[in-house]
């Protein structure tokens, strides 16, 4: 499935985002959300699809994923803008994306669950 693709190369980008947000560095999180933002276009594009044709418990759990997807791409967004002021809240936006990140991994799973039980029942 083309989109548990788009998923593991989202959280790909994510992880290697991640450790920039640690940091007081602006360039590698403005890379990083460009790639995130790119990322996150493939992810609907390829949701797309995913909604025409798969049931329901599916297209429910690529929605979940997305959702988890668009909130690391605020998180670093926000963390960014934070980091250019100089504003000390940059420790929420890492904490909040790194358990973002974790819920995302947690989602791919279920995806990934849900696919095999579909395709069980075929």
């Amino acid at each position: 499935m083309a989109f548990m693709g788009a998923a593991h190369h989202f959280q790909a980008k994510a992880r290697s985002v991640s450790p920039s947000l640690g940091g007081s560095q602006v360039e590698p999180v403005r890379r990083g959300v460009v790639d995130l933002r790119s990322a996150e276009e493939a992810l609907l594009e390829r949701a797309r699809v995913v909604d025409l044709e798969a049931p329901s418990q599916v297209v429910e759990a690529v929605t979940a994923l997305l959702a988890s997807a668009k909130q690391i791409v605020v998180d670093a967004s926000i963390w960014l803008e934070l980091a250019e002021r100089g504003d000390s809240a940059v420790g929420t936006y890492h904490r909040r994306f790194a358990e973002d990140r974790e819920t995302l991994a947690q989602r791919i799973g279920l995806l990934r669950d849900q696919i095999r039980q579909d395709l069980q029942h075929l």
